[in-house]
């Protein structure tokens, strides 16, 4: 059946967090939205949470400023604007190879190809070293430098504290302690 009324539009894609929360643990998966596909729009699960409070929602991104700074807040919107560029990517080389597809067609191929298979690489699985050299691969630019020091200075802070560093570790408290310790042992002065 041919979608006569659907014209390859552009893409409106956004983050949603889900409504489902509890008292124990008020993180909120994120969700992907796509419009722009006919009547029908997309929804896409990012596998991702975060705590309402660090959500930014006129933004749809995590909070980077502010009382409320989300700890991750870079690597996390880095990891959706990354999704988002690959299913802008999708979109356009779908269309090319297949300019007759009809709306369904084209959200049946993008749930398809972004819906993630059990099998499939997970973020949530990663330990805090391997999502930070992650997130440095995705860089590819002069600030990958400044992000391999601070991996450096992590690792050392780690081993001379005898802790593990995880996502959670992240908090005002590790942060004043961090600071002090590259005053103190790297003699390296970090100024706001």
């Amino acid at each position: 059946m041919i979608d006569s009324n659907f014209n390859h539009s552009p893409l409106k894609i956004n983050f949603y967090l889900s409504s489902k929360g509890s008292i124990n643990n008020p993180e909120r998966q994120i969700f992907c939205y796509i419009r722009g596909l006919g009547k029908k729009q997309v929804i896409i699960n990012t596998y991702e949470k975060i705590n309402p409070d660090f959500w930014d929602s006129d933004n749809k991104k995590a909070k980077t400023r502010g009382k409320n700074k989300f700890a991750q807040a870079d690597l996390l919107n880095n990891y959706l604007h990354e999704l988002e560029k690959k299913i802008r990517k999708f979109y356009t080389i779908f269309i090319t190879e297949n300019g007759n597809a009809t709306s369904e067609e084209i959200r049946s191929a993008i749930k398809e190809k972004f819906t993630r298979k059990e099998s499939e690489f997970d973020l949530n699985s990663l330990s805090f070293f391997d999502a930070l050299d992650f997130f440095i691969l995705l860089k590819k630019d002069v600030n990958a430098a400044k992000f391999k020091q601070l991996r450096s200075n992590l690792n050392e802070f780690e081993k001379s504290r005898k802790i593990k560093i995880k996502f959670s570790s992240f908090d005002k408290m590790f942060y004043d302690i961090f600071i002090k310790w590259m005053h103190d042992e790297k003699n390296i002065l970090i100024q706001l």
